[in-house]
């Protein structure tokens, strides 16, 4: 009985240590809002925003689904926001297509700083592309 008890207090534990830490991983270290969108057989997972001296730092991973299997060439479109919800800057950010084979990891991180940002964007929003040739509004 006595080790039931011991057995259920550590399945416990581990849980509630899981939920924090999952919600941990999509929080970014400032208060900017962060909106992701994704697109069928991608997603992003682990957006962080970092506000350093002069830039913001944006970083993330695109994951692709097991059961996707065509080729992906595309990127990452990050756009600033202010609070009436117009895009203050954009920039596309290519992800490796290596690192996305189907028989590969299936993840592929992404990096990218906006210099000279003084005012904190009220939001981030960051949309994953398949194709290269889209034509997203960057």
């Amino acid at each position: 009985m006595r080790t039931l008890f011991n057995t259920l207090l550590l399945l416990s534990a581990i849980a509630i240590t899981g939920c924090e830490a999952t919600q941990s991983l999509n929080q970014s270290s400032t208060d900017i809002a962060v909106s992701v969108n994704h697109q069928d057989g991608l997603r992003i997972v682990r957006p962080h925003v970092t506000q350093q001296d002069n830039a913001l730092l944006i970083q993330g991973t695109v994951r692709r689904d097991l059961y996707q299997r065509r080729n992906l060439h595309g990127h990452v479109l990050v756009s600033l926001m202010d609070d009436a919800g117009h895009v203050i800057a954009a920039k596309q950010v290519d992800y490796s297509q290596a690192l996305l084979i189907p028989d590969g990891i299936r993840r592929s991180p992404f990096e990218t700083a906006f210099e000279g940002v003084t005012a904190t964007p009220a939001k981030v929003s960051m949309s994953v592309h398949e194709d290269a040739n889209c034509k997203c509004d960057a």
